[in-house]
């Protein structure tokens, strides 16, 4: 047997893979960068929070800065923002505790409910506008989730 012929790859297969790779590379950079320049994809996160459909708080999910979030309307569902910027529900007196159960949202378009209490967290991007999540109806349609009244 030929050592030459044991060989895995020579020299035109490396440069052929590493130029492959180069490609790759650059195509996830030229997306990525294209995706930063769209309108409406940069900026600040922020979590706000409804209750009965109205708006009563808005969180911005910044980092290193934990805090608990209670509401007069419902003091019993507590929310906490962790110190990576996501925001969740961490308490509630629902009996199925799905809300706390939905964990971290930490992207544009998330959102979490604790419909027994009728509280909605919805997470979007700063400079939008927060009217797009408002309404949980529109949002359970989306998501093709039934509300039972």
């Amino acid at each position: 047997m030929n050592i030459k012929g044991s060989v895995l790859a020579n020299r035109r297969d490396v440069i052929i893979i590493l130029a492959v790779l180069a490609a790759a590379l650059l195509l996830l950079w030229w997306q990525q960068s294209r995706r930063d320049q769209e309108p409406g994809t940069s900026g600040q996160l922020v979590a706000d929070v409804y209750y009965q459909n109205q708006l009563i708080d808005t969180i911005p999910m910044i980092t290193a800065a934990e805090q608990d979030f209670s509401y007069q309307q419902r003091p019993a569902v507590m929310l906490h923002r962790y110190e990576d910027g996501s925001v969740a529900f961490i308490e509630s007196d629902c009996p199925d505790q799905i809300c706390v159960h939905a964990g971290k949202l930490s992207q544009a378009g998330q959102f979490a409910a604790c419909l027994p209490n009728e509280m909605l967290v919805n997470v979007r991007r700063a400079d939008e506008s927060a009217a797009a999540g408002a309404d949980v109806e529109q949002k359970a349609e989306q998501e093709e989730v039934d509300i039972v009244n």
